[in-house]
Parts: C-alpha cells; sequence; structure tokens
C-alpha cells in the first residue's frame, strides 16, 4: 500500500488523497475481516476445548469407585482339601464378605466381587490361614474371571504360592472389567494331600480399586 501523503493546514485535499485514504480503509477491512474469521474459528475451537474439559471434570476420577471387606472374625472357615492330588481345582474364598465403609460402584457377594463401573480395576487380597498339623502343603492364591466354586478355565490373575510355613498370603493385580463382570479369589493346594483352612480373625481383606477406563 502506497504511503498517503500529508497536506498543509488549509490546503484542499486531492482526489489521489482521497482514494488513497480509501484504499487504505478497504485493505484493513479485508484484513479485519480475514482476521475476524481467524479469531472465529479459533474461538469455536477454545470453545470446544472448553466443553470437553468441563466433560473431563465430569468425568469419575480414579478411585472414585472403590470397596473393601474383610471376614466376620469367626474363627475357622472355609477347608481347602487336595487329598487326591493333582494340583487341585482351587476353591472360591466365600470368607471374605464384611464390607469395611461402603462400597462404591462395585459390591462382593459369597466370595464374587461384581464391578458395576467398567474400566480397569485394581485388586488386592490378603489371606490368613491356620497353622500347625492342619496347614500343610503348597497353597496358592489367585483371581479369576467368573463366579464358579472351583476354579474357571482362563487366566489366573495375580498368582503366588507359597509353601505350608507360611500363614498369611496376599495377592494384587489390574484386570479391565465390564459392568456387570465378575471376579472371584481362590486357593488351591498343590501339594497331594495338602490342606488348610482358612482362619477368620479379620486377617482376610479384599480391596477393589477403580483406577481408569
Amino acid at each position: 500500500m502506497a504511503v498517503i501523503s500529508h497536506v498543509q493546514a488549509g490546503s484542499v485535499a486531492s482526489s489521489a488523497h482521497q482514494n488513497g485514504l480509501i484504499d487504505q480503509v478497504n485493505s484493513n477491512t479485508r484484513v479485519a475481516e480475514t482476521v475476524g474469521t481467524g479469531v472465529f474459528t479459533t474461538t469455536d475451537t477454545v470453545s470446544s476445548w472448553a466443553t470437553q474439559v468441563q466433560a473431563a471434570l465430569g468425568r469419575p476420577q480414579a478411585g472414585a469407585f472403590f470397596g473393601q471387606w474383610t471376614d466376620n472374625n469367626g474363627g475357622a472357615g472355609v477347608n481347602v482339601d487336595n487329598a487326591s492330588g493333582g494340583g487341585g481345582d482351587g476353591v472360591k474364598m466365600t470368607d471374605i464378605g464384611t464390607a469395611i465403609g461402603t462400597p462404591v460402584g462395585c459390591s462382593l457377594s459369597n466370595g464374587t466381587f461384581t464391578a458395576n463401573n467398567a474400566g480397569l480395576w485394581m485388586l488386592n487380597l490378603s489371606l490368613q490361614t491356620i497353622g500347625g498339623a492342619d496347614n500343610i502343603g503348597i497353597r496358592a492364591i489367585y483371581f479369576a474371571l467368573g463366579n464358579a466354586a472351583n476354579t474357571p478355565a482362563g487366566t489366573k490373575y495375580g498368582l503366588i504360592a507359597a509353601g505350608q510355613d507360611s500363614t498369611a498370603l496376599s495377592t494384587s493385580t489390574v484386570v479391565r472389567l465390564n459392568a456387570g463382570q465378575q471376579v472371584s479369589s481362590y486357593m488351591a493346594i498343590w501339594t497331594a494331600g495338602g490342606k488348610t483352612t482358612i482362619w477368620r480373625a479379620r486377617g482376610n481383606l479384599l480391596t477393589a480399586t477403580w483406577i481408569g477406563q
């Protein structure tokens, strides 16, 4: 754009001055329209981002769904016996069922955990068994999908094993669950003739924590 020359006081502006001014105004208007379009587009994008951020803030955060259960402190409970050997079928642990606080987004019934909200769940399990002659053989604890009384086919999550001198075991796993999907905790005896009994002394604990989608 050409520079518009100044006029002196009392001088009459020429058509060249007027046209130059008009051209400059028109050019500025075109630039303003272009910038305006960009601003509106950016504003729309920011608005969209803001909407997404607000939606994200409204989504559950890690730990929003949580449950914790222990035993009823009632002495001896479930017996796990492998008199026939061969690894054992694994017995579902039903001794944990007394809620600590109020579970949110999940439940536990007869040894089976149910996720009411889909996503990644961290499960932590600890068990206490009776010592002495009634606590012999290699035993393992783990989680498995489903609610069967004995270990169902499929993956054993958080599998851990120990010898007869271990009267307390703990394990954990992270598993992705659909809403309504179930997981149960199991103990198996891997020694022929081995057996043990779960001891209800508030030493048995299942903790379930939702950690995200």
